[in-house]
């Protein structure tokens, strides 16, 4: 039983560490399930002192011992529940690791159960506004497209946030971009993996007091697949996931990075998730649980393609589709075609500073599919915006 117990623990203790609080909610449910459910059999004279091999002492004279005091005294049905609800252990751990994965998925659906109590209790101090965690979020692997779909929304809808909301998403014409400190990476590596594509949210602030740990704290980062905090502060997930500064990346990997405001990203992405399916038609990793996503304005059921697509509607690009003098055309191995609908390709090259930020959230805003951005730019930007007015 022992050795039961230690296994189950460890299987405990990894889906802890993978659905968060969903899986202390869900284990704390059964077992108080449970105590319960002797509680009303003991207080309905089921011979429960059998179940936990408690026999009556053939000497009535004689002391009773300890367990017997406190399970056959006052207050004695409610001990006496707890101690079976204790010797289930290696039943209850089992059954609630199946239902934790049902469970967290459930939890993304019910308004009730997505931050609560917990939430706010468990909440860093420095993030009173929002108290957001991992574990309160939709996450599937590797469909983090839909996962930051989900998470913008809950953003959108929620208060106390300190900027404007993106999604971003980064890849390059080789379908391969490295990124450090992902959980899904190598240990040994610093998490080290290389990605075809990948899909985090952004939140960027201008204006206002900065907050307490400085002005670049106000540009954050939601990597739903990181192993840095939730949300990140731009400097060090720059300096940590992207190794910025660092490595220096070969000219085929360099990582491009398509922004698109949330709301304009929410109205235009779709995903029937047929670029998960194999050729034989099986799944290449478990869909989520949800239907499939489609925003109002996508003009298909299937716009992912788009989004990740990095040869246009880049930002040093003119509405004629060449680069632009001076831009770094060329580093993602696309020809930097050119942008669709009129006013999104203005010539945008040799920006910086304030103007590079406020072109950048023009056409984020503006365009149906954001705008492509070189790394350098997207730094400038996200880097530089926390310390500008």
């Amino acid at each position: 039983m022992w050795g039961s117990i230690g296994l189950n623990s460890q299987r405990l203790r990894n889906g802890l560490k993978k659905y968060g609080r969903s899986g202390i909610v869900t284990y704390l449910g059964l077992s108080s399930c449970v105590t319960a459910g002797f509680y009303v059999a003991i207080e309905r004279n089921v011979d429960v002192k059998k179940l936990v091999g408690i026999t009556d002492d053939p000497d009535p004279d004689a002391e009773p011992s300890l367990m017997q005091k406190l399970l056959l005294g006052p207050g004695s049905h409610f001990a006496l529940a707890v101690l079976c609800s204790k010797a289930c252990i290696p039943i209850k751990l089992p059954v609630a690791l199946a239902l934790t994965p049902y469970v967290h998925s459930r939890a993304q659906l019910i308004p009730a159960l997505r931050g609560g109590i917990m939430a706010a209790a468990l909440a860093p101090a420095t993030e009173p506004a929002l108290g957001l965690d991992r574990g309160d979020c939709a996450h599937t692997r590797c469909y983090c497209e839909e996962n930051v779909a989900l998470l913008l929304r809950r953003l959108e809808a929620h208060g106390g946030r300190r900027g404007a909301l993106y999604a971003a998403v980064v890849s390059n014409a080789a379908d391969a971009i490295p990124l450090w400190r992902q959980a899904a990476g190598d240990e040994g590596q610093g998490g080290f993996i290389v990605w075809d594509y990948h899909v985090l949210a952004l939140e960027v602030s201008r204006g206002g007091a900065p907050p307490a740990r400085g002005p670049a704290a106000a540009t954050r980062v939601w990597d739903l697949d990181s192993q840095l905090p939730f949300p990140c502060d731009a400097p060090r997930y720059a300096a940590e996931a992207l190794q910025a500064g660092r490595v220096a990346l070969p000219r085929h990997l360099a990582r491009r990075w398509r922004v698109v405001a949330a709301a304009t990203f929410l109205a235009h992405f779709a995903s029937d998730r047929s670029h998960m399916r194999r050729p034989d038609g099986s799944w290449a990793a478990p869909p989520p649980p949800h239907a499939c996503l489609r925003g109002p304005s996508a003009p298909s059921g299937h716009t992912l393609p788009r989004f990740r697509c990095m040869a246009s509607d880049r930002l040093d690009s003119g509405a004629g589709g060449a680069a632009s003098a001076g831009s770094d055309s060329g580093d993602d191995g696309s020809a930097g075609g050119g942008d669709s609908g009129g006013d999104c390709g203005r010539a945008a090259a040799r920006l910086a500073g304030a103007k590079l930020a406020a072109e950048v959230e023009r056409r984020a805003a503006e365009c149906p599919y954001g705008v492509v951005l070189s790394e350098a730019q997207l730094l400038e930007w996200l880097v530089g915006a926390a310390e500008r007015p």
